[in-house]
């Protein structure tokens, strides 16, 4: 940040004027927003614009003329020109704006060799009347600094940055003869209270307990601090060092060897004073900390003046095209796939072909019942008597989803699970009367992602969603689930039967099978912990643990619930060293530690259509609505997440335990974090691919990666979010605001992902990529990498700031596996995302406050007493 001496003494200011006249001619072409005070027709504009620095310029480029009325959600572009000698006229609707102009600067100095290409913008207010002509002048300002004092240390960084103080322990005298020596004063730079110096040695070392501390000044728009220091006691292995400095403070554990500790403050705010006054200080409370070097680094060398300063947003400018202002987005929650009715001797209250699946909803009027689906009998279990049917059905606009609770009296309602997409009749005949007949169009799940990269497919389904020809199916209520049983017979023929659910469950009973078996467990109602045989997982419920028979091929299992109110309460699921299991359709509650665990070394496994809401209260103050949701542990391989719904879940998904690989594969998609605080998900080390989710008012952060992990999100949608993506020691994470991790970084790849209703509610966005303006080839420190295309590659020059890893372009040299029509544009994936995440029509749903909800990670006490609470008592008999 060197401001030369001779550019001080050269004119005040060297202008550049261009006069653009925005005639009356019409504004049909305008999308404005609505005046603050509208009348009919258009008026005319001059502009005349300097950008007042203190040397020559040599053209104006990519000149942009926005307008916004008072209390408008975000601008509209009025024109945009490539160069100063296209510009052109424009007309102007009526009313009272503020007018903002954006530019890039070619500057020079000859004498100085100075050379740049600025980014500029100035703002002015003006009403433009009809008929008449309003000026406006603009001066124009950078937008990649802010307000500094004046700098006279500069040096120019391969990386384009600048540093700003160097300063090396060994340059000043710090060694002296005695043992130990109090020092205090400026060096240089740095002021050193309570330091000390060593004997024979050329550091500066800071007493504990913050005792010691050195404190020097920097510009509010330094992007770094690099500490070198280690612990300064021999007997120790560790100690703490914080960097604070206006609204910044971050502590760092140091180790006995020097090492360089890089601290990103992100000073810049409205408010930032001329100069931010950094202290280094010891707050360990045992042991000394000896500091060899410290260096400060910001973007630019230029200082600027309070009147000519504009602080950079953290948001991406109007111009970066990568998010919405508003939410304008429509989702149509009509029913599509209503059957159609014949016959009259049942009457049908509803009935719907759904995911590989129907369901009819009639009067319950006799005693017994035949059902048959394409001709043949659908299972007594399947139909359901209910002295009162609740459901609830959600509706949609501009970014606020409300749920409806709906209810039917002294009903039934029959499911037909297994259906192929297309078109199924099923046949109700009451004892006495005649049939009544319902014409359904069934729809494909989507089956994408890692999980499906196999030959076969997870659980007891076939691709086509009918069952596999080897599938027993177990239907578990509250009643039977310590008495159901499953008969297995083993190579040499002997038959045994097994009996209880987590029995059947076990290992040992799963081994026995001599020949191919698949299982479904089909859940109906609402299934208590106290209602199960056992658990064999303590922590977490229900277990699934190496399912190979005793050929050695895996058993594939499916646990999904039938209908609208399967729901598993007080206990999670745990699946460990398993392969080929799905787990769909059921509503989790009041989970143990993880609602499902998918613990070390499980593949092919597919979770879908699940609602998780709150679990146990754990004994960290971080989960106060229990661990993890779904959280992925122990090399688990070959994984795909789909149609989740996660309801104000604290920590959503952790996605890894330090000892995967980069082969673990994972895919996440059509997930809806709705209201849900961090993890969507947390990401160590493994390659994860995030499509087509809604991030839904999510309080602390959305996509999280560490410790090398390479993550593409891509056409996700991103309601008024805090921090979208975010990446250890960088970006977001290392300004001090994060709230993600002290471990290593990964890489992130966007692409097209849609942003909307920022900073709705007091919500900070904070996103920093390098389509942020200012942003140079060479800067690391981002939170993601934004390609312009799907197959763009992430440069391998782009490498994490702790730890150096690179992205690995996993989805430009691999299958993806996507199903046909899965992948698309994000807002058509909203669409889909509220209309078939979760349970569809559940008996149990909340309605989320956007005002309350948005910027609240607290547990939600009404929630909560309703989730514990929670209880099907409408439902009166299963089966015939």
């Amino acid at each position: 940040m060197k401001r030369f001496s001779k550019i001080l003494n050269k004119i005040a200011s060297l202008a550049m004027t261009a006069m653009i006249a925005f005639c009356a001619s019409g504004c049909s072409a305008l999308g404005a927003d609505e005046p603050s005070s509208a009348g009919d027709g258009c008026g005319s504009v001059s502009i005349s614009f300097s950008h007042g620095r203190a040397v020559s310029y040599d053209s104006y480029s990519d000149i942009k003329l926005f307008y916004k009325a008072s209390g408008a959600s975000g601008f509209t572009k009025a024109a945009s020109w490539a160069s100063e000698s296209e510009l052109s006229a424009v007309s102007v609707p009526v009313g009272t704006y503020t007018f903002k102009l954006t530019a890039t600067v070619a500057m020079s100095d000859s004498e100085l060799g100075l050379s740049e290409s600025v980014a500029m913008l100035g703002e002015a207010d003006a009403t433009v009347e009809n008929g008449k002509t309003t000026e406006i002048s603009f001066t124009l300002r950078r937008t990649n600094t802010t307000v500094g004092e004046v700098v006279t240390k500069g040096e120019l960084n391969e990386d384009g940055s600048y540093t700003i103080l160097k300063w090396v322990a060994a340059d000043y005298s710090f060694t002296t003869e005695t043992t130990s020596t109090d020092i205090s004063g400026t060096f240089g730079d740095v002021k050193v209270s309570g330091g000390k110096g060593k004997a024979g040695n050329s550091y500066i070392q800071l007493s504990k307990n913050s005792a010691g501390t050195l404190k020097f000044n920097v510009p509010a728009n330094t992007s770094k601090i690099v500490i070198n220091a280690k612990c300064g006691s021999s007997s120790a292995s560790s100690c703490k060092m914080t960097v604070s400095g206006s609204t910044y403070s971050k502590e760092e554990s140091v180790g006995s060897d020097y090492s360089d500790f890089i601290f990103v403050p992100g000073f810049v705010s409205e408010n930032d004073s001329d100069a931010i006054t950094v202290t280094v200080s010891n707050t360990d409370s045992s042991s000394s900390l000896n500091v060899n070097s410290i260096m400060v680094y910001a973007p630019t060398k230029w200082t600027v003046s309070a009147e000519d300063a504009s602080a950079p947003s953290k948001n991406p400018s109007e111009n970066a095209g990568i998010y919405e202002e508003t939410g304008d987005v429509s989702v149509d929650m009509s029913t599509t796939t209503a059957g159609s009715v014949s016959g009259s001797s049942v009457n049908v209250k509803k009935a719907e072909g759904w995911l590989n699946s129907a369901y009819v909803i009639f009067d319950d009027n006799v005693a017994s019942y035949t059902i048959t689906c394409d001709g043949t009998k659908v299972d007594d279990e399947l139909l359901r008597r209910y002295s009162t049917y609740k459901y609830n059905e959600n509706s949609y606009s501009d970014g606020q989803t409300t749920w409806e609770e709906k209810s039917y009296s002294n009903v039934c309602r029959v499911d037909v699970l297994g259906l192929a997409a297309g078109e199924h009749k099923i046949s109700i005949v009451p004892a006495g009367g005649e049939a009544t007949e319902i014409s359904v169009n069934v729809l494909n799940h989507d089956r994408s992602g890692y999980a499906f990269s196999g030959s076969d497919t997870p659980g007891a389904y076939n691709r086509d969603g009918t069952l596999k020809s080897n599938a027993k199916v177990i239907y578990v209520t509250k009643d039977n689930a310590k008495t159901v049983s499953l008969d297995i017979t083993n190579s040499k023929g002997v038959t045994t039967t097994y009996t209880g659910l987590q029995n059947i469950l076990r290992n040992s009973t799963l081994k026995t099978s001599a020949s191919d078996l698949s299982l479904d467990i089909r859940v109906i109602g609402k299934l208590s912990i106290g209602d199960l045989d056992a658990y064999d997982s303590s922590a977490e419920g229900l277990t699934i643990k190496t399912n190979v028979n005793a050929s050695k091929n895996p058993v594939p299992v499916t646990i999904e619930g039938v209908g609208h109110d399967a729901t598993i309460w007080g206990f999670g699921l745990f699946a460990r060293d398993s392969s080929h299991v799905e787990i769909s359709n059921l509503g989790i509650m009041c989970f143990l530690d993880d609602g499902i665990s998918l613990d070390t070394g499980n593949y092919y496994t597919w979770v879908h259509n699940v609602d998780i809401f709150y679990g146990s209260t754990g004994g960290d103050s971080d989960q106060a609505k229990g661990d993890g949701s779904l959280d992925v542990k122990g090399k688990s391989n070959w994984q795909s997440y789909s149609y989740m719904h996660f309801w104000d879940s604290g920590k959503s998904s952790l996605c890894g335990m330090k000892s995967e690989t980069a082969d673990s594969r994972l895919t996440y998609h059509h997930n809806w974090f709705d209201h849900s605080d961090s993890r969507h998900p947390r990401i160590r080390t493994q390659t994860v691919h995030i499509y087509n989710n809604y991030f839904d008012g999510n309080a602390k952060y959305g996509v999280g990666v560490t410790l090398g992990a390479s993550a593409f999100v891509e056409q996700n949608i991103f309601r008024n979010p805090h921090d979208p993506m975010m990446s250890s020691k960088q970006g977001t994470d290392a300004t001090g605001d994060g709230t993600f991790s002290g471990e290593n970084g990964g890489i992130i790849k966007a692409f097209n992902n849609m942003y909307f209703q920022l900073g709705y509610n007091g919500v900070k966005f904070q996103h920093m990529t390098n389509k942020d303006e200012g942003w140079k080839e060479g800067d690391n420190d981002i939170d993601c990498y934004i390609v312009d295309n799907r197959e763009d590659q992430v440069p391998s020059s782009v490498k994490t700031v702790a730890g150096g890893t690179s992205y690995n372009n996993f989805d430009t040299t691999e299958d993806l596996h996507l199903a046909d029509g899965s992948l698309t544009e994000p807002k058509t994936a909203l669409a889909n995302v509220v209309k078939f995440a979760g349970r569809h029509n559940p008996d149990f749903a909340w309605t989320f406050n956007n005002a309350d909800q948005d910027a609240n990670y607290g547990l939600i006490k009404e929630l909560k007493t309703a989730v514990v609470n929670y209880n099907n008592t409408g439902l009166t008999k299963i089966g015939q």
